[in-house]
């Protein structure tokens, strides 16, 4: 398994034409209860109104630098009924499957042909489902409960406890696509340094932001706008705030 370390990522959010990397804060969960990924995107006061976007519109949320970035979670916008405009809840396609309904009878089924079935409903065309023999049921009823009810009704009326989830648009049930790689999160570390020439920093000092940590040879550096640029900046603003008010008495 491959490992890919992220320090300090940017996030990449696309809705419908839009594609946005700045004025946006993002917030990903994921639950087992839901069997859901969803995403929460909150749009800065400058953005708001400006994005134009609608239920169940197709939405996708990225992670990495530049063009090198890798998918969080590809799914649907899901518009509530108040105060949308202020944030995007993306979530993924088992919403599809939290909003159909299904009321139907079963003869001499296995649990795949439910499943198969449910799937279909939902306008869902790629899945891997396990291919163990679970047995037969007789009849199996279903009264309007959503595709996620019924996939659960399956587990439990079967005696199994199969997961279920979408992996890259993908259904699973009772199996999984192997992992390729492992992302590792790190929280950046900002320093100072007086001079830099095209191969080596003279003058540093470290860990002003973030904890100091070992470097390798041909770790990534950047030039990044860092929260001591921010407090700077603020501070910068503040005073020439203040001595324009003073030169004005």
């Amino acid at each position: 398994m491959g490992v890919k370390k992220l320090i300090s990522p940017e996030f990449k959010v696309t809705v419908g034409d839009y594609e946005v990397t700045e004025g946006i804060e993002v917030e990903c969960f994921s639950s087992k209860e839901s069997h859901m990924d969803w995403c929460r995107v909150e749009l800065s006061p400058q953005l708001q109104g400006v994005l134009k976007f609608k239920d169940m519109d197709e939405a996708s949320v990225e992670l990495g630098y530049e063009d090198d970035f890798d998918s969080l979670i590809e799914g649907y916008v899901r518009c509530g009924d108040t105060d949308y405009w202020k944030e995007i809840m993306i979530k993924d396609d088992m919403m599809k499957l939290d909003r159909v309904t299904i009321k139907a009878s079963f003869v001499d089924c296995e649990p795949q042909d439910v499943i198969r079935y449910v799937l279909t409903c939902a306008g869902i065309e790629d899945y891997v489902l396990s291919d163990e023999n679970y047995g037969k049921k007789s009849l199996f009823v279903i009264d309007r409960k959503s595709g996620i009810n019924t996939i659960a009704e399956v587990n439990s009326s079967w005696g199994i406890k199969n997961p279920f989830f979408f992996q890259k648009k993908v259904f699973y049930w009772g199996t999984k696509e192997e992992q390729e790689e492992m992302y590792v999160l790190e929280e950046g570390e900002t320093i100072l340094y007086t001079a830099k020439t095209e191969t080596a920093l003279s003058g540093c000092k470290r860990g002003v932001e973030g904890a100091a940590r070992a470097w390798t040879a041909g770790e990534l550096i950047g030039r990044n706008f860092t929260a001591k640029d921010h407090a700077d900046l603020i501070a910068a603003i503040s005073e020439t705030r203040g001595a324009a008010s003073t030169a004005a008495l």
